[in-house]
């Protein structure tokens, strides 16, 4: 059977191209002696990033890697503060650099691994870190390296659920890469998880996770528009945009999902909301504020 490598890549990076605002949050190695505090810190970092005080987040974060260079959770909440910029605000300013972060990250975590091959931890920011490479690695059209890392991401969700099965977030990375490979393959779909239980594997981490709450929420929404379960998907959507107004992702999100409900003028106030907030940030990303002003006119 002849399966398009390109085409399976795609579909694999997907996971790290649909998630919200901090996408990638981890937690800590349990045998660090200030846990809790570090655990509290790297919360900080992700609301920050929800709340977009970027500033506040990239400095916590900064603090935490000082504090613990060794653990690669606290390389991947670098990670997690640029890449919620990039994903943001569709700048490229970061790519360099959360590719050198991703490589450490790799590097740190099968340390981890090595010394303690039932470090569930480790094995999510192994995964978390593959899935960033591998996007990294498709952006540059290295599709064959791209799809390695990608085959990896898997698994290695899978390892850390198996050794730290009450780490309920690691549901919400492993439910997504289930739904996004399975949603773009009948092939895949068949050596997959099918896309109902990637859905559910996704609400648990919603329900009973700590740091994947509201991510998971931004990830539904993003599952229900792919599936043109509108209804649903502006409700989160909305439930979200209550708690975090300033997050243009939001306003993106609706405009498109209510072009596809040829709702137009709905559509437009979200368009020009999410040009607003664009112009007024130090993030420009001038090619995403031509496609909108663009789209804008011929609508």
């Amino acid at each position: 059977m002849y399966i398009n490598t390109k085409q399976i890549v795609v579909s694999l990076v997907l996971l790290f191209l649909q998630r919200g605002p901090a996408g990638q949050v981890f937690a800590i190695q349990p045998d660090l002696t200030s846990e809790d505090a570090f655990y509290n810190e790297f919360e900080k970092v992700i609301n920050s990033c929800h709340d977009q005080d970027f500033e506040l987040a990239l400095t916590t974060a900064k603090s935490l890697h000082q504090k613990y260079p060794d653990e690669p959770a606290s390389t991947l909440a670098l990670i997690s503060v640029y890449q919620s910029i990039t994903d943001c605000y569709r700048i490229t300013n970061y790519n360099v650099l959360i590719d050198s972060l991703a490589q450490v990250s790799i590097k740190l975590s099968k340390q981890k691994i090595k010394s303690n091959k039932r470090n569930g931890i480790a094995y999510f920011c192994l995964a978390s870190a593959y899935g960033t490479r591998s996007v990294s690695y498709s952006k540059q059209g290295r599709w064959l390296e791209a799809f390695r890392d990608g085959t990896r991401i898997k698994s290695n969700f899978e390892k850390s659920l198996k050794y730290d099965p009450q780490f309920y977030d690691a549901y919400y990375g492993l439910g997504l890469y289930n739904y996004w490979v399975a949603s773009k393959s009948k092939v895949m779909r068949m050596l997959f998880t099918s896309k109902e239980k990637a859905i559910d594997q996704i609400k648990l981490a919603k329900t009973k996770g700590r740091f994947f709450k509201t991510t998971a929420v931004y990830g539904l929404s993003a599952i229900y528009y792919n599936e043109g379960e509108f209804e649903k998907a502006i409700f989160l959507c909305d439930s979200l945009a209550n708690d975090y107004p300033e997050n243009p992702t939001l306003d993106y999100r609706r405009g498109c999902i209510y072009e596809k409900q040829y709702q137009w003028q709905q559509a437009k106030t979200h368009f020009e909301s999410l040009l607003a907030k664009l112009s007024e940030t130090q993030y420009q990303s001038h090619a995403y504020k031509r496609f909108r002003a663009v789209h804008l006119l011929l609508r």
